[in-house]
């Protein structure tokens, strides 16, 4: 019986131990990641963006020999903290000077969606720089379809 005694005060001990010291021990530490983007405007045309997430709609200009740069806080657990980011929009429309318009959604693969192809300039410890340089093509690509 008295083994019995023992036995549960020290199941009811550890119990309590886990429950008050455990979540003190269970600290995490979120090492943020940046992802820099540089969107150059070479392609002779003032440049419209809208960038449409669920249903918010960020608006950017690049002028002619311009650049727009955006920085994207990441977690180490891989969410996005991207409100309004290019890379980050479900669907995009460019306007070239008022006129000619092209859309891309995330899921199309042609080169000139820039929400995909972006080239990766270099990676450091906790960032990665990427750019992406419109030309006359992307004013041609957009005109053609």
């Amino acid at each position: 019986m008295q083994r019995k005694i023992i036995w549960t005060l020290l199941l009811i001990i550890g119990f309590f131990s886990n429950v008050i010291f455990l979540p003190s021990c269970d600290k995490r530490i979120e090492y943020l990641y940046f992802e820099t983007l540089t969107y150059n405007n070479q392609s002779t045309f003032d440049i419209k963006i809208s960038a449409f997430t669920n249903i918010y709609e960020a608006k950017y200009s690049i002028k002619n020999n311009d650049s727009l740069v955006q920085r994207i806080t990441l977690n180490n657990g891989g969410g996005l903290y991207t409100d309004g980011y290019i890379s980050s929009a479900d669907s995009i429309t460019i306007t070239f000077n008022d006129e000619i318009i092209s859309m891309f959604s995330i899921l199309d693969t042609s080169r000139f969606n820039i929400i995909r192809s972006s080239e990766l300039i270099k990676r450091e410890k906790n960032e990665s720089f990427y750019r992406y340089t419109f030309t006359i093509n992307d004013y041609n690509y957009a005109g053609a379809k």
